[in-house]
């Protein structure tokens, strides 16, 4: 089970957690990993949305939808829970850089050494850029992210995500401390950045509850 010890922090919770090495106790059931992606997503959208879970043995599709929205829960870390769902687009183009990102993690590559390696395989083309408005839904109760320079996971506030594709903060005249304050932003800047802008509550959480059971302890209120 993991335990989360939260400490409030101005607009991020963070959660103080030992860092070692990756452990089969580091993934969760496969029906915690579904439920946990799908909590991105409005609950009224989850019936006919794709899913991704992540195993061992690396991710893989356990479900197709019907639906535009694919649900993945992506790690930063490996002890790390990021939750999203987005669009037909976000799927062909985004998902496999965060499979490709989230594996490296799983492997215990550090935020620099991803962020450099994402860099070299989208300077040689296999990443690409969006080309047009898309959505990515991020208002899951649970999004524990890790935060490198604090080396602690930080509980983050629901929000969603439109592609930004080399945009910078500069670009959008973002206020100083945008991400601390709630506001609008933009995030990872690059090929695959995102302006972000928060919501004010997060979605349905019950399922990720039944589903996961004690695997995690319940976030707090970001």
């Amino acid at each position: 089970m993991r335990h989360f010890s939260i400490i409030a922090a101005g607009g991020l919770a963070l959660a103080s957690m030992g860092i070692g090495q990756v452990t089969a106790s580091d993934y969760l059931s496969e029906r915690c990993e579904a439920a946990l992606a799908l909590s991105a997503l409005p609950q009224n959208l989850r019936a006919e949305a794709s899913v991704y879970v992540l195993g061992e043995e690396g991710f893989r599709k356990t479900k197709t939808g019907n639906g535009p929205f694919t649900c993945i829960v992506e790690r930063n870390h490996p002890r790390s829970i990021i939750p999203q769902c987005m669009d037909e687009q976000g799927a062909e183009l985004m998902i496999p850089a965060i499979i490709y990102k989230s594996e490296l993690a799983m492997d215990g590559a550090k935020p620099n050494e991803i962020k450099a390696k994402f860099k070299a395989r989208a300077d040689a083309g296999d990443f690409k850029a969006p080309e047009s408005l898309g959505v990515n839904y991020m208002t899951s109760a649970y999004n524990y992210i890790y935060i490198e320079g604090m080396d602690r996971i930080a509980t983050i506030p629901p929000h969603l995500m439109h592609y930004a594709p080399n945009t910078s903060n500069e670009d959008i005249g973002a206020a100083e401390q945008a991400q601390r304050r709630r506001l609008p932003h933009i995030n990872d800047a690059g090929i695959h950045g995102y302006f972000i802008s928060f919501v004010e509550g997060t979605s349905d959480s019950s399922d990720v509850q039944k589903a996961c059971g004690d695997q995690f302890d319940t976030p707090p209120e970001a």
